[in-house]
């Protein structure tokens, strides 16, 4: 999503309150955010938790 619309890490990272670095490790599946962190995330897209799993099932 982020690259998709040109983003650095900073920018989402700034609106949901996450360090660019929390970013980074979750791209990366380095870390599973907790429910409330992808939320946090998704919202940050102007997404909701649920648009984020209807996207990834449609192969987005």
């Amino acid at each position: 999503m982020r690259l998709e619309q040109g983003l650095s890490q900073e920018r989402p990272g700034g609106i949901c309150g996450l360090h660019r670095n929390c970013i980074g490790t979750i791209e990366r599946a380095e870390r599973i955010p907790s429910i409330v962190v992808a939320n946090k995330i998704v919202q940050a897209f102007g997404l909701s938790l649920s648009d984020l799993f209807l996207k990834k099932r449609e192969g987005g």
